[in-house]
């Protein structure tokens, strides 16, 4: 990857599968604010994937202190609960103006702050098995550009695998850069929406 930070206001696509996650999360800076978007399939065994996903996100930001962790699952169980390494909040999966009105409460809490923000939606892949591509783009494009309002960095995982290359292309022109893995690891294309 890169060596040179992403500044904040970056939204950067991670064209990456759930087993090259890890290593792509390490490329996530650092940061004392923390939102996860994370999507739990619908059945039981997939629910264990996405807590694991869910986890590997907390893990690499366990140095954030819980109280500026916020998580928004998107499952069909819908109580909020509070969790030991931060406030969880649920909405339906497919309830796009739910899981939107719950990333601007957090990024409206921790705007205007000195410190940064980091969000990591896991995954889009996910998120298109319960909306279309033409409502998760319009969707998509709101948060970018919430998240880059609050000099925030937004990092959105698709797996390339799991669509055809028009998905994939037609997601590609949203962010500022995007992430794949290859060969010899990771490694980043920067550039101007």
């Amino acid at each position: 990857m890169n060596s040179r930070p992403l500044p904040n206001g970056t939204s950067v696509l991670a064209l990456v599968s759930d087993e090259t996650q890890e290593l792509c999360l390490e490329r996530v800076p650092e940061s004392p604010r923390l939102l996860v978007v994370s999507y739990a399939d619908t059945d039981a065994d997939a629910d264990t994937d996405a807590d694991t996903n869910t986890d590997a996100i907390r893990d690499r930001f366990r140095a954030v202190d819980p109280s500026e962790v916020r998580v928004v699952e998107a499952t069909k169980d819908t109580p909020a609960t509070e969790h030991s390494r931060g406030q969880v909040r649920r909405e339906a999966p497919d309830d796009l103006s739910g899981i939107g009105l719950q990333i601007n409460e957090a990024l409206t809490r921790w705007h205007g702050g000195d410190e940064s923000i980091v969000v990591v939606f896991d995954s889009l892949t996910a998120l298109l098995d319960h909306v279309t591509v033409e409502d998760a783009f319009s969707f998509l494009h709101l948060v970018s550009g919430r998240v880059e309002h609050s000099n925030g960095i937004g990092w959105y995982r698709l797996d390339p695998a799991a669509h055809d290359q028009t998905t994939v292309a037609t997601f590609e022109h949203l962010f500022d850069a995007v992430v794949t893995t290859g060969p010899r690891g990771t490694s980043v294309e920067v550039r101007n929406r």
